[in-house]
């Protein structure tokens, strides 16, 4: 992937930006937190019946394995961007549709100032819908949601349908 160092282990991988990195080699020069995403994400797996979602999707597909994009995030044009570290932007949408199919979950670990969306055609995907900040963590103003292939953004309201859903078609 451009601009991203990788670390893979079994079947995951880590992808994060240069930055990333030396912040968490030097954390006295940190001005930002690179765990608050990845805090957000495991929050969410806090839930069984979001495990057993993302679960049954990968039986569905085929997949296994996570991928976790932890860079800097931002909006350029409209379009969901993430940074190197070196004033270099590449488009989150292209690092979906690159790791789409090899993975079972994607996890974008990056500011969504712009409330971008993304689309993936086999993988589900854990997005961020705006910046992960502390205070718009605390204000509930950021949200990690998952996004299924075929079905959308998988919201409270339609979760149980679309869980049932799921589960009739991988085990009928």
């Amino acid at each position: 992937m451009k601009g991203l160092n990788k670390h893979i282990s079994g079947k995951n991988a880590l992808y994060y930006s240069d930055e990333i990195a030396e912040a968490q080699k030097d954390e006295d020069k940190m001005d930002f937190d690179p765990g608050l995403g990845l805090e957000e994400i495991l929050e969410f797996f806090d839930d069984p019946l979001k495990n057993e979602i993302i679960e049954l999707n990968a039986k569905l597909h085929g997949l296994e394995g996570t991928a976790v994009l932890n860079a800097h995030g931002g909006d350029d044009n409209g379009k969901w961007v993430y940074q190197d570290g070196h004033e270099n932007y590449f488009s989150v949408q292209k690092w979906v549709n690159e790791l789409d199919g090899r993975y079972a979950l994607l996890c974008l670990c990056c500011c969504n100032p712009g409330h971008n969306e993304i689309h993936s055609r086999k993988s589900a995907v854990l997005v961020a819908n705006n910046d992960l900040d502390m205070l718009f963590k605390d204000s509930g103003r950021f949200q990690v949601e998952l996004y299924l292939p075929k079905r959308g953004y998988i919201t409270d309201y339609i979760f149980e349908y679309e869980l049932g859903r799921l589960r009739k078609k991988v085990n009928p």
